[in-house]
């Protein structure tokens, strides 16, 4: 069994001839690869999908327009459970699309669950999951959390 290959018993419909009235397009995209994308990355093994170009999000924090942290104001805060980091996605003045580039933060490996705000926007907090499968600083498959089941403080601090 391999993820991407789908038995024919399955309906299968090309996601371009999909429609739905309600549908709206996403402010962002992650890493979106063309078809040609070879999935089977040798460095994952057995947990390919680790490999794959997707980030895993799991939860969406805002942080806001006048937060202390310079270049931060009016962004979402990503999770990722398979890189174990935060994306930072800066919006527009008025916050209903995305602009500009995604930017990484705060590796390290663990599966980042869900991430808060403090009030004084200093200190964004992040929940880890107490086990899984992330991506490790090499890039490669991990299965040991640094801090599995934890509450992860990253704080500000204008000084340095």
């Amino acid at each position: 069994y391999f993820p991407t290959d789908i038995p024919a018993s399955v309906p299968q419909q090309k996601e371009t001839e999909w429609k739905a009235e309600d549908f709206r397009e996403p402010i962002k995209t992650f890493y979106t690869v063309p078809n040609s994308y070879n999935f089977r990355d040798g460095r994952c093994g057995d947990m390919a999908y680790l490999c794959w170009p997707t980030i895993a999000p799991s939860s969406v924090a805002y942080y806001p327009a006048n937060g202390p942290i310079p270049g931060w104001g009016n962004s979402l805060l990503v999770t990722s459970l398979k890189n174990g980091a935060l994306y930072r996605v800066p919006l527009n003045a008025d916050g209903k699309t995305a602009q500009g580039d995604v930017t990484k933060y705060f590796h390290t490996p663990n599966r980042y669950r869900s991430a808060l705000v403090s009030p004084d926007g200093k200190t964004i907090y992040v929940a880890t999951d107490v086990r899984g499968n992330a991506l490790g600083n090499d890039g490669k498959p991990v299965n040991d959390m640094k801090n599995p089941g934890s509450i992860i403080a990253f704080i500000y601090d204008a000084k340095q």
